[in-house]
């Protein structure tokens, strides 16, 4: 994730949260402050997500890009079938978690074809 808002304050929230498997602990928030790079590994059980809205008082709205490296390494935590976003709850908070529609999983299924052919 590539945060793009300048001169973002960290009263205005909207941090990345990393959450324990069971969803009950934050273990690392992250303020989404301007040139700022995260990356981590999504798997079956890397809960993350931005729980908490930005701010109303925010003067802008906050900017990220994000980016996704498909492998065909696969340990005991990846799910064997590729997917996108889903979102869990926990308590009030709403945490990513990942999903697919029809659509996109004929997309994934593709590409997974063209990677095995080469």
């Amino acid at each position: 994730m590539f945060y793009l808002t300048q001169d973002w304050q960290e009263e205005w929230l909207g941090n990345l949260e990393f959450w324990s498997e069971d969803g009950q602990t934050a273990d690392k928030s992250i303020c989404p402050f301007f040139n700022r790079v995260v990356v981590f590994n999504t798997n079956s059980k890397s809960y993350h997500g931005q729980p908490t809205p930005v701010s109303p008082h925010a003067t802008c709205p906050r900017h990220v890009f994000s980016a996704f490296f498909y492998t065909t390494d696969r340990d005991e935590n990846t799910d064997p079938v590729p997917h996108y976003t889903r979102y869990a709850g926990s308590s009030n908070k709403r945490l990513a978690h990942f999903d697919y529609s029809r659509w996109e999983q004929s997309i994934v299924d593709d590409y997974l074809k063209t990677l095995k052919a080469e």
